[in-house]
């Protein structure tokens, strides 16, 4: 198989779960990584695609202030509890191949106060 074929597959997959009223399996794939529900409830609920391939913050110690980028970021579900570590004072940003996912993460920006001015 074709890296391209492979590359297409995966984006179209990516735009199948981000455009998504909401996962089937979202919750239950971040707990099984060791989100808590905290967590999970303290982001967009958008912003969880249940695409998890780790839990990052577990293992980050973040501190306020810092500067913190998520690459891969999908929707920004890992962006978001960043952002809440690194304070008004740090930034949290997200890059991600796929724009749908991405955009679907800025318009959650826009839409859930306390989050705009430290996430990008």
């Amino acid at each position: 198989m074709e890296s391209s074929h492979i590359y297409e597959q995966v984006q179209r997959h990516y735009v199948s779960m981000a455009r998504a009223k909401k996962p089937v399996y979202s919750s239950a794939v971040a707990q099984a990584f060791g989100y808590t529900e905290g967590e999970l409830s303290s982001v967009p609920q958008e912003a969880n695609l249940g695409l998890s391939c780790g839990n990052p913050l577990a293992i980050a110690s973040l501190r306020e202030g810092e500067t913190v980028v998520d690459l891969g970021s999908g929707a920004g579900f890992d962006v978001f509890l960043a952002a809440g570590k690194v304070g008004l004072e740090g930034r949290a940003i997200g890059v991600d191949m796929n724009k749908v996912p991405t955009t679907k993460a800025n318009s959650d920006i826009k839409n859930n106060k306390g989050h705009e001015s430290n996430v990008t």
